[in-house]
């Protein structure tokens, strides 16, 4: 629907040709890399729905998503997990977004893993503290499938955390 603020124009279609049995459209540039290739995303989100909607737009790719429902249980499913990234909602229960970040950057098995924050339009935001914990990049919701997509595969594929920079204020 495109009144819905999660229409994403065409980002979300496929078809398949029935001569080939070959997915078409989809995200194109997020392709399978070959059996036993998958990577993992680690989500903690207390909303059902974006849970849904980042295993969704997943679906077809190489990562698979794990979701957990706070930042507590993103922690204890963390070293068992081994997640090559980790999207977290900035808001939720238990310990929130800025301190799962700030726990993954200062513990010695994880402060490679990028962390993108999910925050919502209306909620209030500091920017200065996601930076301060080590965050790679912030996300606002609603947000188009493929900002998610360009920033995963951007984050999770160079195999390399760049951090966000601090903003500089003057006046």
């Amino acid at each position: 629907d495109r009144g819905s603020p999660w229409y994403t124009g065409d980002a979300g279609s496929a078809s398949v040709d029935t001569n080939d049995q070959t997915p078409q459209g989809g995200f194109g540039n997020v392709e399978l890399q070959g059996e036993g290739m998958s990577r993992t995303i680690l989500l903690a989100d207390d909303s059902p729905t974006i849970q849904k909607v980042v295993e969704l737009t997943f679906v077809d790719s190489d990562f698979t998503v794990e979701a957990v429902s706070n930042g507590d249980e993103l922690l204890a499913k963390l070293p068992e997990t081994r997640p090559d990234i980790i999207v977290c909602d900035v808001i939720m229960p238990g310990t929130d977004g800025y301190d799962v970040c700030q726990q993954v950057k200062s513990d010695p098995e994880s402060p490679h893993i990028p962390v993108i924050l999910l925050t919502g339009t209306f909620k209030p935001f500091d920017r200065d503290r996601a930076v301060a914990a080590g965050c790679s990049e912030i996300i606002t919701k609603p947000f188009a499938a493929r900002k998610l997509v360009e920033g995963v595969e951007r984050l999770a594929g160079s195999g390399i955390d760049v951090a966000m920079p601090a903003v500089s204020r003057t006046g």
